[in-house]
């Protein structure tokens, strides 16, 4: 997408067969989204000047607030930053966006997420001992707006629980599972798990006995899916499981849209038509901000226990190196030095905000200090 000088958020719009483009699409999703956060910032702020001045709920709204500033600033930065085009040593041509938030619903940062999800996923999958993934999906009841987090939070215990049944116990050694999230204005939340298993094989029946017991809900949906038949060697069928589990686990929300009886749009070929952010209402948006940020995303059990996920805290830092889609080293010329000197002057920036918003803080720990405040 072409960048615009200014270093507003407005995109270039670009029309395809009078469709509306992907530049389009994540430029309107990155417009939204950044009112989203912004929206939260002006809450966190209104319960600030409710509150006591140096008060302990003064102090955590204060920090809450700048929380949300620097997301929507990051967001706001990566979505306008300029773009190099530069080669590695295999020849590939590839775009390097210079600044990235690595935001999970950032449409920029989607496809260098899910690489990193499905290596962290590869690595975990590589101690398995049974040759070919296996993948059970668990289903909860449509939710209203305003319970996601109860939602998430009621299928990773019921998961929990169905973890400590004879038929989980009996044939299971270890998983991996990944919560996903879908939206619609007509039904509202649909949080469902998606778990690769290493083990035996599970009894379908069994399996949706017990869910449905643990979950309360007669209507409780499980489907297993097994990845064999779509490779012809152990090892490229977990590539395969992975890379399918990491476009969950990277991706934002999927909106869903319904017709008047309630069935899913398809498209003439049968597939799903998918929303846009930009369709939600802003209260869904903000409350999905809220209950992810920090959220882990995958995790791991048994044999492939290990450091959980979430969406800021496990980035992993960056080594100082231009690498390519394939991984290979992008070649020594104009546009990569260009593009490293625009990185370094951008962290050092950014280092110069961070230093004024401690002394800000410090300034106002000295003033409640001063006037004989808590703070």
């Amino acid at each position: 997408m072409s960048e615009t000088q200014s270093g507003s958020l407005e995109p270039l719009l670009i029309l395809k067969n009078g469709n509306i483009s992907r530049e389009e699409m994540v430029g309107r999703e990155q417009v939204v989204c950044v009112e989203a956060l912004r929206s939260i910032r002006r809450r966190f702020e209104e319960e600030r000047n409710r509150a006591k001045w140096g008060s302990p709920a003064w102090s955590r709204a204060q920090g809450q607030a700048d929380r949300w500033d620097s997301r929507a600033w990051n967001l706001e930065r990566c979505s306008t930053s300029q773009v190099f085009r530069l080669r590695c040593e295999k020849g590939h041509g590839f775009s390097y966006r210079a600044v990235r938030c690595g935001y999970q619903f950032c449409g920029h940062c989607h496809s260098s997420r899910q690489a990193e999800k499905r290596q962290s996923i590869v690595d975990k999958l590589s101690r398995w001992r049974s040759p070919w993934p296996r993948m059970a999906t668990l289903t909860l009841r449509n939710r209203p707006a305003g319970q996601l987090g109860a939602m998430v939070d009621e299928l990773e215990r019921c998961f929990d629980e169905l973890r400590r049944t004879r038929p989980w116990q009996s044939a299971v050694d270890g998983a991996v599972a990944v919560v996903e999230v879908t939206a619609s204005v007509e039904k509202g939340w649909h949080a469902h798990l998606h778990v690769l298993w290493d083990g035996a094989l599970l009894d379908q029946e069994s399996l949706i006995r017990e869910w449905r017991r643990i979950t309360g809900d007669p209507t409780g949906f499980v489907h297993l899916k097994a990845f064999r038949a779509n490779s012809n060697s152990s090892a490229q069928a977990k590539l395969v499981a992975a890379g399918y589990v990491a476009s969950y686990a990277s991706k934002g929300i999927e909106v869903r849209k319904f017709d008047e009886q309630g069935l899913m749009l398809k498209d003439e070929r049968g597939r799903k038509v998918a929303g846009s952010l930009a369709e939600l209402p802003a209260e869904m948006l903000e409350e999905w901000l809220v209950e992810f940020f920090g959220r882990r995303t995958i995790r791991a059990y048994g044999i492939h226990l290990g450091k959980p996920e979430c969406w800021e805290e496990d980035r992993r830092p960056w080594d100082g190196v231009l690498r390519c889609w394939c991984g290979c080293v992008a070649v020594a010329d104009a546009q990569r030095d260009a593009c490293l000197q625009f990185i370094d002057d951008n962290r050092r920036y950014i280092a110069g905000l961070a230093q004024k918003r401690r002394d800000r803080r410090r300034a106002l720990e000295r003033q409640a200090g001063l006037a004989g405040l808590p703070f």
